[in-house]
């Protein structure tokens, strides 16, 4: 017995239906398989973290506030050498802080474009405002004034190096509020310590 093909024509309809079914079900696939990327990237590669532990604690004025694990820690060795009472942690938590180490990075921890504008440009606007005061506290030669507006785009892709502050200048830093005689006399303390301690 001899087998008969039978061939059917198909209307531009049916052949459209056919060709759409397809298209979705690829579409479908496709989509499937970004979703299966994203989760393995985001699996993958996580934006990095730092864990930081903070403290409440009652200040002298009896109101609640927040300070870092380290200041806790000196402030109750204080209390000990002095022979005080140490400050009374009212609770603790460990956090965890997400930094981005790449744009990619940014979208995942901050999927809102919106918030993520908004995040970016405060950083850009505390980087020009620092140059703003680098500037203007500068010695005269170091900046000069221009006509019209001085343009800051150039600050926000420059790459900037952390000064580290000796631990003088962290005192000095620290002791901003004083007199220059207060400060003085200070600072001659402490050299006179450390003269002394060596």
């Amino acid at each position: 017995m001899k087998s008969r093909v039978i061939i059917i024509p198909l209307t531009f309809a049916s052949r459209l239906e056919i060709i759409l079914g397809e298209a979705r079900l690829s579409r479908q696939a496709n989509l499937v398989e970004v979703e299966n990327k994203t989760q393995r990237r985001t699996r993958n590669k996580m934006s990095k973290f730092k864990s930081a532990t903070y403290a409440t604690i009652k200040d002298a004025d009896g109101e609640l506030a927040s300070i870092s694990e380290s200041a806790f820690n000196k402030l109750t060795e204080d209390a000990t050498k002095a022979n005080t009472e140490p400050p009374e942690a009212l609770r603790r938590q460990t956090f965890l802080i997400h930094e981005a180490e790449s744009i990619d990075d940014i979208l995942l921890l901050c999927p809102n474009e919106l918030v993520a504008v908004d995040l970016f440009n405060r950083g850009a606007s505390l980087k020009q405002l620092n140059e703003i005061r680098a500037l203007m506290e500068s010695d005269a030669a170091d900046f000069q004034v221009v006509e019209g507006s001085y343009d800051l785009k150039d600050v926000i892709s420059r790459v900037t190096e952390r000064k580290k502050m000796s631990p003088m200048d962290k005192v000095l830093k620290a002791l901003g509020g004083l007199s220059d005689e207060e400060r003085q006399a200070i600072i001659g303390k402490l050299v006179g310590a450390q003269t002394a301690s060596a």
